[in-house]
């Protein structure tokens, strides 16, 4: 597997954990809320300053995932761009050599 593939695998394995990781959250929020009916006054005030921090948190994760996948889709550019221009100078050598093959038997 070429390093550009390994590198698309890996966002594509950060996006199967974004996923998930929002699947949970969606989870987790369905259980606070439903929880909240055994709560009354101050208790169901914690619950969601609990929440609204956990929300905190998760958001900063997303934004780290988003950053991190940016980061993944540049390298896989930059490497992409390297590849191509290492084909390029070989496939030049190569017409190099065969041009001087070809005119030592002129």
């Amino acid at each position: 597997m070429s390093t550009q593939n390994a590198v698309q695998s890996t966002i594509r394995r950060v996006n199967e954990v974004e996923s998930d990781l929002k699947k949970k959250q969606n989870m987790l929020k369905g259980a606070v809320e439903e929880s909240k009916t055994w709560w009354k006054g101050e208790a169901v005030k914690s619950v969601d300053a609990s929440l609204s921090e956990i929300e905190k948190i998760t958001n900063r994760t997303y934004s780290n995932i988003n950053s991190l996948k940016s980061q993944l889709r540049s390298l896989a550019s930059d490497i992409k761009h390297a590849d191509d221009e290492r084909r390029r100078k070989l496939e030049l050598e190569k017409k190099k050599r065969e041009q001087e093959k070809a005119n030592r038997f002129i």
